[in-house]
């Protein structure tokens, strides 16, 4: 078991380096920092060093994926193709 997170640990955070390049090139240089500092400001850190509203994203990860498993189950596969529409 201990192997087994390891592993997810490993290539979990091996995804963000691409999601992080993939989402700072969305906006010019010059609209970076103002678009980054957006991306991380729920979480604060007090002058003690401790994190603030880290439960919040905890919380909102959580609503995220169990929303994503309640669409994910409504999804269901097409038996027959659909029939073709003959317009008049």
């Amino acid at each position: 078991m201990l192997f087994v997170a390891g592993l997810f640990f490993i290539f979990s955070n091996g995804r963000l380096i691409p999601t992080q390049a993939m989402t700072s090139s969305v906006v010019t240089p010059q609209q970076r920092g103002g678009f980054m500092s957006i991306n991380q400001s729920i979480i604060q850190k007090t002058p003690s060093g401790q994190l603030e509203n880290y439960s919040i994203v905890g919380f909102l990860a959580m609503v995220a994926i169990f929303g994503s498993i309640f669409i994910a189950r409504t999804v269901k596969p097409v038996d027959e193709p659909a029939p073709e529409v003959v317009e008049a």
